[in-house]
């Protein structure tokens, strides 16, 4: 007996420092990225990684050219301020405007170049929790706890009535333009409704749920809609009418996010199963392999080609896959946090997740109640990622 309790000691003991190597060559990989990206003058991304090399394993080389970087990157360019709590920002398509909203009951556009304001506020009872632009910029919508409106961008003037929610709550509800513009989709807690994207008018039938919608999303030709819930399902929906299409799209544990493929022909979705899952966008039926990871599944995007996606996970991993084979392409990207949004480049030749960011906006909540639009960084939009 002692003997085997030695033999357990000495192999626990193996096992410790054989983790602590990785962590320390996984930390040292960091800060040499670091270093070859201040020798290419890439300040954005060699602040990341000797960031992450710190997170890691902290070091006073680590640690000190992080701050040296970040603080030669994250000079705020202009400060857009509102009288509460800075809910959200978001670019107009064109990139010229900055549109921001939060507590105090406004949303505001701000001339990117110079920081002015552009036009007058757009003035909302209760905060204003969400907004985005039309597609062709002339239209913002935005919504609260109970309802959403359509603005004119040009007068600052409201389009329409507010369109109210079948079912408001307090939990942030999603909301989509269709890609032409013509529609808006939005769910208030476990029902989703079509309106007209000019008028704001109801349109078609509730699209039901029986557990909270957490995603909305339109087929790339606008005649299709694809809602994500809680319920364990996702379904597909025809628009104008609301009518529900195929079968039900079942995971054993809550869908979370769903992405319709470029060419309308495939959704992807992922749940708390820890899968993503390929399905036919017509009929409903599973269409592919399943993709899986060790967590929940928060984030799935399409390359432009739809030849891959790319999954986010809670479990602190981005990857990428092949439509397909199903099988995986390079190695798992890591991070220090969830997963929550992933993108890639419109060449289809780089994905964008967090901790690769080269083009952002920060909000500051507390205080100064301001949004800052820090001034855009050259280089690469995000490392290539496999052989994507």
């Amino acid at each position: 007996a002692g003997v085997a309790v030695i033999a357990l000691a000495v192999a626990g003991a193996q096992l410790v420092r054989k983790e602590r190597t990785a962590t320390r060559s996984l930390a040292a990989s960091y800060l040499l990225r670091g270093h070859q990206f201040a020798r290419e003058g890439n300040e954005a991304l060699a602040a990341l990684s000797y960031a992450e090399s710190n997170r890691i394993a902290p070091t006073t080389a680590a640690r000190l050219n992080a701050a040296a970087y970040l603080r030669g990157i994250a000079q705020p360019r202009h400060v857009f301020r509102h009288q509460g709590w800075v809910r959200f920002v978001a670019f107009s398509p064109d990139g010229a405007r900055v549109l921001t909203g939060g507590d105090d009951g406004t949303a505001r556009l701000w001339d990117v170049k110079t920081g002015a304001p552009f036009g007058k506020p757009m003035r909302a009872s209760g905060g204003i929790w969400w907004a985005a632009f039309s597609p062709d910029g002339g239209r913002v919508v935005t919504r609260n706890r109970m309802s959403a409106q359509l603005w004119d961008v040009r007068t600052g003037e409201p389009i329409g009535k507010a369109m109210e929610y079948p079912a408001p709550g307090d939990d942030p509800a999603p909301i989509s333009f269709s890609p032409d513009g013509t529609y808006v989709a939005m769910a208030g807690r476990y029902v989703a409704t079509l309106w007209d994207g000019v008028s704001g008018e109801r349109i078609g039938k509730d699209m039901v749920h029986t557990g909270f919608i957490r995603c909305v999303a339109f087929s790339p030709d606008g005649k299709r809609l694809l809602t994500a819930s809680s319920d364990k399902t996702a379904r597909l929906w025809d628009v104008p009418t609301g009518k529900p299409i195929g079968k039900i799209i079942r995971h054993q544990q809550g869908v979370e996010i769903g992405a319709f493929g470029p060419d309308g022909r495939h959704v992807l979705t992922g749940s708390g199963d820890h899968t993503a899952r390929l399905w036919n966008a017509r009929t409903g039926e599973p269409a592919g392999k399943v993709f899986w990871h060790e967590s929940e599944v928060r984030r799935v995007a399409f390359s432009p080609n739809g030849k891959l996606v790319l999954t986010g996970s809670v479990d602190r991993t981005a990857r990428l896959w092949e439509v397909e084979s199903g099988s995986p392409v390079g190695s798992p990207m890591r991070h220090g946090g969830w997963i929550e949004a992933g993108a890639f480049s419109p060449d289809g030749r780089r994905c964008l997740t967090p901790g690769q960011v080269v083009r952002f906006v920060l909000m500051r909540r507390e205080n100064g109640l301001a949004a800052i639009a820090v001034e855009p960084i050259e280089g690469p939009e995000a490392e290539r990622c496999g052989t994507c």
